[in-house]
This record gives C-alpha cells, sequence and structure tokens, in this order.
C-alpha cells in the first residue's frame, strides 16, 4: 500500500466513524497493521505514518504547494471572521508537503 492507497482509506475511515460509534480507533489499527506502516510520534502526539517505501502521510491536511494552502487559509478566514484559526501556512519536515497552524510565526 502506498501513501496515496493509505491517505484514501484513512479519509474513509474518519467519515464512516462518524456515525459508527467505536469503528475509528478500531478500523485505524486495521489499517496500520495491513499495510505495515509505522506510527510516527513526535512529542507526545501523533503525526502521522511512515509507509513501508519511506514516504509519509501526515494527520494534518496536506497541500502540495504552499500557495495552495494559503488560499485554503485565506478561505477559511474569510469564511469565520476573526474566528479562523488558521495563521500561517508551512512546509512539513516529515512529508515534505504543507500544512496550515494557528500558531503565531516564531521571531528570527
Amino acid at each position: 500500500m502506498n501513501a496515496a492507497q493509505f491517505s484514501r482509506a484513512r479519509q474513509r475511515i474518519e467519515r464512516e466513524a462518524k456515525d459508527r460509534k467505536g469503528f475509528g480507533p478500531k478500523a485505524m489499527r486495521k489499517l496500520i497493521r495491513e499495510s505495515r506502516a509505522v506510527t510516527v510520534i513526535w512529542g507526545q502526539r501523533i503525526v502521522g505514518w511512515r509507509m513501508r517505501d519511506g514516504s509519509m502521510v501526515c494527520k494534518k491536511d496536506r497541500y502540495a504547494t504552499r500557495e495552495q494552502a494559503v488560499a485554503v487559509m485565506l478561505g477559511i478566514q474569510a469564511e469565520y471572521g476573526k474566528q479562523g484559526k488558521p495563521r500561517r501556512a508551512y512546509q512539513c519536515e516529515f512529508c515534505g508537503g504543507h500544512h496550515l497552524t494557528s500558531k503565531i510565526p516564531v521571531s528570527e
């Protein structure tokens, strides 16, 4: 199983888990076991899964480019106003894609 297949299966599990109590954790354990993925933990949080081919699937939504991530962020902010939490886009050190965060940028 490659990263794209794992990601699609994970999204399906998350959709179905909303309607079926207890389905999500059990289905995720089965997906991880069958794909032979390794859970990646950073600090005390699960950040994603490393596939057998070395590719990474992050828990956060992944955008191919910074521009795509910023466009989604601006859409969220436009829809929700000041409650629009994402403050910036960043490149992920694990998967190489771009994600959104509500954390304020660190001054350099």
